[in-house]
């Protein structure tokens, strides 16, 4: 495998090399995109966090191929911005709700998701 895709992040003053990596929910098969901080060159060094966040109805909006929920619970509505910046996914204007929180869909562009790590 080439070396994946490595995104420049920064999160409350700090600045991240990000690979994003994929993987399927076990309980429905819908997209699961991970955040890793890298080297500069791509290899993985720990887990940042998850991208995604898997809902209820998810399986009502969610294709299972290229468009999820983000989790903007744990991570800062900017992150909306940032995949859009960085051409990683586009904006579908549609929200999940789970508990107290919503979540914006997103559609992950086919450029981005051919350049995640592929998990298991």
């Amino acid at each position: 495998m080439k070396n994946p895709k490595v995104y420049k992040l920064e999160f409350y003053g700090t600045n991240y090399n990000i690979v994003l990596g994929k993987a399927n929910y076990v309980n429905n098969g819908t997209l699961a995109v991970l955040m890793f901080v890298s080297t500069p060159k791509g290899k993985i060094k720990e887990d940042f966090g998850d991208l995604t966040q898997n809902i209820g109805d998810s399986d009502i909006y969610a294709n299972k191929v290229d468009t999820q929920f983000i989790d903007t619970n744990n991570l800062p509505r900017e992150i909306i911005k940032w995949l859009v910046d960085n051409n990683i996914a586009e904006e579908t204007h549609i929200y999940g709700q789970s508990g107290y929180c919503t979540y914006p869909l997103v559609k992950f562009t086919q450029q981005a998701l051919d350049e995640m790590v592929e998990l298991k």
